[in-house]
C-alpha cells in the first residue's frame, strides 16, 4: 500500500546534530538537534504496548515496530528491535500516532510521518529523532522520493482544508516546492525513476480524481476520474513489479457495510485507463506480479475467510482461496511466495497462504494481531500482537513462532 504526507523550522536545519548525535555524510543528512524530543528518553530492554505496523530496514538488520497505537494513543513510541538477536535496541517516544514510515535508500534514516503532517528522521545508529517538518494537518499522507532526496507530504483531509502537496528536501529539511491541487490530496505515490507524483484527490463525496504531477515543475499532466464506494476518501496506490500499471483501490471497504467499489489500472505510459473493475473488496497485489487477490470486505464480525484469485493484469477473477482463518488483511512476502492474511484487532491466528499455488497450508496463533512484516530475504515474518503486547518471530520455511519480543 503507499502512502503521502508535510514547515516552520527550516532555518533550524542548517546546524549539525550535537555531539555524540551527528550522522555521518555516509549515514544521512544532518539536522539540528530538536529539544522536544530530546527532552523524552531513549529506553532499551522491552517495547511499548500495543503494538502495531512494523518496518524492517532494507538490509533486514532492524525491525521498527509502532506502539501504542490503538484508539487515543497516551504514549506513541517506536520500538528498535536487532533481527540478529531479537533485543530491543532502543524505544523512541514520538509526538502522536504514525501515519506512516520510509527508509532512505541506505536504510540510516527512517523518515516518519505521523497523522498530522508533521514530519521527522530518526538516526537508525544513535536514535536521535529530529523533526523536518511541521504539518498541523489532518490525516495527513506521503511518500518518498526513490533517491530519498524528497519527502512528499500531502494535506489530507484537513481542517481547515490544505489543497496542496509539500515537498521537503530531506538534506536540509528546507520546504522546495508546494503544488496546488483542486481538492483534497490523500494518499500518495512516486513513480520508481522519480519523475511523477500519482496523488489521489478527494472532491466531495463519491467523487475523487488521480492527479498526475511532474515532479520536476510541478505542473499536473492528467487527471483521472476514480469512482469511489459510498463515502470512501482514500485509495490504495500501488504499482506493477515493472512500473506500467497503477492500481488504485478503494483502501477502507467499510466491513460493517459491504459495498461493491471499482478499482481503477493506470497505463503510466499513457496516463489512461486501462481497466475499471467492480468488486467487493481491496485490492493486493504480490510484489513479483504474478499474482492479485481482492480481500473480503467483511460483513460486522470477522468471519470472512474467501479470497478472490485475480489476473494481476485484467483484474478477472480465476479463482479463489479459502483460508483457515477470518482475514481482512493480507501481508506478501517480499519474494512473493507466501501471503500472511489476519483479522485486524479482533484476530487470534494468522493464515498462511501459499501464494504460488494459491492454497491455504496452516495458520498461525495470535492475540488481536494488528500487524505482519517480513524480512527482505522473506524468511522471517514479524506478527505484532495488541492482545498481549508481543510481537511474534516466525521462521516462514516452516511457519513456526521461534522467537518473541515481548512489550511493557
Amino acid at each position: 500500500m503507499s502512502s503521502a504526507l508535510f514547515s516552520k523550522r527550516a532555518a533550524a536545519f542548517a546546524a549539525a546534530l550535537a555531539a555524540g548525535a551527528a550522522l555521518s555524510s555516509a549515514a544521512g543528512p544532518a539536522y539540528a538537534a530538536d529539544s522536544a524530543h530530546v527532552a523524552h528518553a531513549v529506553t532499551a530492554g522491552t517495547i511499548g504496548d500495543q503494538p502495531g505496523p512494523i518496518f524492517v530496514t532494507p538490509d533486514g538488520t532492524k525491525a521498527l515496530i509502532m506502539t501504542d497505537t490503538v484508539g487515543n494513543a497516551v504514549d506513541p513510541a517506536i520500538s528498535v528491535v536487532d533481527t540478529a538477536t531479537d533485543a530491543v535496541l532502543a524505544t523512541v517516544p514520538i509526538k502522536v500516532l504514525t501515519q506512516t514510515l520510509f527508509f532512505s535508500p541506505d536504510g540510516t534514516v527512517a523518515y516518519i510521518v505521523d497523522r498530522e503532517g508533521d514530519a521527522s528522521a530518526l538516526n537508525l545508529s544513535t536514535y536521535a529523532l529530529t523533526t523536518i517538518a511541521t504539518g498541523e494537518l489532518f490525516d495527513a499522507h506521503a511518500a518518498l522520493s526513490p533517491n530519498g532526496s524528497e519527502l512528499y507530504v500531502t494535506g489530507g483531509i484537513s481542517k481547515p482544508a490544505d489543497k496542496t502537496v509539500r515537498v521537503y528536501n530531506t538534506a536540509t529539511g528546507a520546504l522546495a516546492h508546494t503544488y496546488k491541487i483542486a481538492g483534497n490530496p490523500v494518499t500518495i505515490t512516486v513513480s520508481a525513476d522519480g519523475t511523477r507524483a500519482y496523488v489521489d484527490v478527494f472532491v466531495s463525496k463519491g467523487v475523487s480524481n488521480l492527479v498526475v504531477i511532474n515532479t520536476a515543475n510541478g505542473e499536473t499532466i492528467a487527471t483521472i476520474p476514480l469512482t469511489t464506494p459510498g463515502k470512501s476518501k482514500e485509495f490504495q496506490l500501488t504499482f506493477s513489479p515493472d512500473g506500467s500499471k497503477l492500481f488504485a483501490s478503494p483502501a477502507n471497504f467499510k466491513t460493517d457495510e459491504p459495498q461493491s467499489g471499482t478499482t481503477t489500472v493506470i497505463d503510466t505510459a499513457t496516463e489512461t485507463v486501462a481497466e475499471a473493475v467492480t468488486l467487493k473488496g481491496p485490492v493486493d497485489l504480490s510484489p513479483t506480479g504474478n499474482v492479485a487477490y481482492e480481500l473480503p470486505a467483511g460483513g460486522g464480525s470477522p468471519t470472512a475467510v474467501k479470497i478472490t484469485v485475480l489476473n494481476p493484469v485484467t483484474l478477472a477473477e480465476t479463482g479463489t482461496v479459502t483460508a483457515t482463518v477470518p482475514l481482512s488483511e493480507l501481508t506478501f512476502s517480499p519474494n512473493g511466495a507466501l501471503a500472511y492474511g489476519y483479522w485486524a484487532g479482533t484476530g487470534n491466528a494468522v493464515a498462511v497462504i501459499d501464494a504460488t499455488t494459491g492454497t491455504a497450508v496452516g495458520s498461525i496463533p495470535g492475540n488481536l494481531t494488528s500487524s505482519v512484516a517480513f524480512s527482505p530475504d522473506s524468511t522471517r515474518a514479524y506478527i505484532a500482537n495488541y492482545g498481549d503486547n508481543t510481537v511474534q518471530v516466525v521462521d516462514t520455511a516452516t511457519d513456526t513462532v521461534i522467537a518473541t519480543i515481548d512489550g511493557d
